[in-house]
């Protein structure tokens, strides 16, 4: 899992996924933006907005649980 401080970084990489897979997916938990999706390689990519040290996280989402 990767983490951004930044709207705008997170824009970018979803937009740069959205080149490679038509199925990035974008949601919202505890304030949490989590992005997902699948990079160039053919791995699953999470990325976070925004980062823990700006939201400490409490909890993870049961969909990105295994």
């Amino acid at each position: 899992m990767w983490a951004t401080d930044s709207q705008s970084d997170m824009q970018r990489i979803t937009d740069r996924l959205r080149t490679y897979d038509s199925a990035v997916y974008s949601y919202t938990v505890e304030g949490m933006t989590i992005l997902e999706g699948i990079d160039p390689d053919g791995f699953r990519v999470i990325v976070a907005y925004p980062t823990a040290r700006r939201l400490p996280r409490t909890a993870i989402a049961e969909r990105l649980r295994g």
